[in-house]
């Protein structure tokens, strides 16, 4: 058995008794230690004052009829230092005019016995003021610890009552969307009228889940409109109380802002599978999206064609007039790509200066007919170095589509068979060549 400390310990109620009479003063603290409680007698009000100024109580039993100081006057003094909810005041009186019961109890008094005191009395209502004391100090501190752990993690908090549809949103919750951060109360639609119209399905879904049982809480990452017109994404989390026959009829939890986060994660996702000089494909996912592409064309049996496309002479650029001027027309390309392909194509840097095309559903004489926009267009830009010199830039285009049962290797290799026989044709220019 492991020994329980003296501090591990509950330690018995303190009662602080502030009564004239020496003889009923002694035998009310004795009566009371010998339930348990810790007893600390005083002659007087300003005693009790004293007192009480030294060290905390558990309750006070205050004599109204006191020299100097009455007790209904000692009362008004302790309340103007705690309040009832901290410190309970049970008044002991042989008044037992109404008027002065209600003056007592507008002066903040818990409770009253009456002269002579009844002990078994007595004790009923000093054992109950100290228990309403102890759960309230246990709720505040309760209601302490989960308000510092939400600031702590910066949630906002909402609690939706599902039978009158009234839901509560904290300060934090709404500061979270640009608005003032003070706490809400409203119908469900404070909520779902925030929700992004892409994500309230979702939201909508996760909760219906939630709240028929299909799972243990209600969780959803989603976008809120803010007050600026824009969108904040947000982790809601929550779960519902319900009855006994299982139906809920009260969900409560936190909302975080996540937009940094989700904000990180695209990021990630965009540096993983995007070339950061010219934001298209990179090589990578390229070559995923073209395996894709090709399973996909073999087995709806729908025509696919692959396009490279590659800088002449672009070590003379860079060699000429400078590295930045050459990823200048690297991003100029680029962009050409996005302009002129058609929605559904897809455009990615293979390496270098060589770039590739994937045409989605088009014969590989219409593939060289967009190629060949893109080529002239370059054609006829005119690009500046930093010292101001002037220059053009060209490239060789290579086709091809897909055969019955071949490969994205295979396509890749007849790409770059067309691009080398445009090369040995002189390059600028497309392969194969455009039909008229």
């Amino acid at each position: 058995m492991y020994a329980v400390s003296e501090t591990a310990r509950e330690k018995p109620a303190s009662v602080l008794l502030a009564e004239d009479d020496e003889m009923s003063r002694e035998m009310l603290s004795r009566r009371l230690e010998r339930r348990g409680y810790e007893v600390v007698g005083v002659p007087d009000g300003r005693c009790a004052l004293d007192a009480l100024a030294g060290r905390a109580f558990d309750l006070v039993l205050l004599d109204w009829m006191m020299p100097e100081l009455s007790g209904i006057d000692t009362l008004a003094a302790i309340r103007a230092r705690q309040d009832g909810a901290d410190l309970p005041v049970i008044m002991i009186t042989a008044k037992d005019r109404s008027d002065d019961i209600v003056l007592a109890f507008e002066r903040g008094a818990s409770d009253y016995v009456t002269k002579p005191v009844d002990f078994a009395v007595a004790a009923a209502r000093i054992q109950t003021q100290i228990a309403l004391r102890k759960a309230r100090l246990e709720l505040r501190a309760s209601e302490e610890r989960y308000a510092l752990a939400a600031r702590g993690a910066n949630d906002g908090l909402w609690d939706w009552n599902l039978l009158e549809d009234v839901l509560y949103v904290s300060p934090r919750w709404r500061e979270m969307l640009g608005e003032p951060a003070s706490d809400q109360a409203g119908a469900s639609s404070l909520w779902l009228e925030r929700v992004h119209a892409e994500d309230l399905d979702t939201v909508r879904s996760a909760l219906d889940a939630h709240l028929r049982g299909a799972s243990a809480h209600f969780e959803c990452e989603h976008r809120m409109r803010s007050s600026d017109g824009g969108h904040v994404w947000v982790l809601a989390r929550g779960m519902a109380v319900r009855d006994a026959a299982g139906r809920p009829y009260r969900i409560a939890g936190s909302q975080t802002d996540i937009t940094a986060r989700r904000a990180a994660y695209e990021q990630l996702r965009l540096d993983a599978t995007h070339d950061p000089l010219t934001g298209l494909y990179n090589r990578r996912q390229l070559l995923a999206e073209l395996e894709q592409q090709v399973a996909a064309a073999q087995r709806y049996q729908y025509p696919l064609s692959f396009c490279f496309c590659d800088l002449d002479h672009f070590k003379q650029i860079n060699d000429t007039h400078g590295h930045p001027t050459g990823d200048r027309v690297l991003r100029a390309v680029a962009e050409m790509l996005r302009r002129h392909l058609r929605v559904g194509d897809i455009a990615g840097r293979y390496g270098g200066d060589e770039f590739c095309v994937i045409f989605p559903h088009t014969e590989v004489a219409r593939a060289v007919r967009v190629a060949e926009r893109i080529r002239r267009s370059l054609e006829a830009t005119a690009f500046t170095d930093s010292s101001g010199r002037h220059f053009r830039v060209s490239a060789t285009f290579g086709a091809a589509d897909r055969a019955e049962g071949s490969s994205a290797d295979t396509l890749i290799e007849r790409a770059d068979a067309a691009l080398y026989a445009a090369k040995r044709e002189g390059r600028n220019r497309s392969y194969p060549p455009l039909q008229t």
